[in-house]
């Protein structure tokens, strides 16, 4: 058992490809990355923790939306993707810190992506989350599936 230091509801978890951690994502578009057995409130660069935790799926201060998933590159153990209702799917290197990749906002949430197991495709998948409610759902949206060919330069970090 291991304290998550998110606030809000968790919305996707997911274990580091290299099973050294996990992942956490919640509805206040705060994603924790904790490696095992680290103290989360001793998780400041100060004291060599390699644990944290960092805002995305943000338009601004006031404008957070949902992560819905959360996903690990099974060759690169340092990068993931997160997914969220905001409709935008973004690559991340973890020890970095960085983002590397921003794909294009798509008009419904992402609610699902996924990495092949040789991590050269993505896929994902945009549709309704119910955020809104019944009233806002589209009425003719459709189920569409996207694969996307993963390029060595969108999952490297470079300064």
């Amino acid at each position: 058992q291991q304290e998550s230091v998110l606030k809000q509801a968790t919305c996707a978890l997911a274990l580091f490809s290299d099973l050294s951690g996990f992942a956490v994502a919640s509805v206040e578009a705060r994603c924790s990355l904790q490696y095992w057995n680290e103290n989360p409130a001793r998780q400041q660069p100060a004291t060599g923790r390699r644990s944290f935790a960092f805002r995305c799926h943000r338009v601004d201060d006031r404008q957070a939306y949902s992560i819905n998933d959360i996903h690990f590159h099974p060759k690169l153990p340092n990068v993931f993707a997160t997914m969220g209702s905001d409709g935008v799917v973004s690559f991340w290197e973890k020890e970095a810190r960085h983002r590397l990749r921003q794909f294009t906002k798509m008009p419904l949430s992402v609610s699902q992506g996924k990495f092949n197991a040789d991590g050269s495709l993505f896929a994902y998948t945009p549709g309704y989350d119910w955020t809104h409610g019944a009233d806002a759902a589209p009425k003719n949206g459709g189920v569409a599936l996207f694969v996307h060919q993963v390029t060595q330069s969108e999952v490297t970090f470079t300064k």
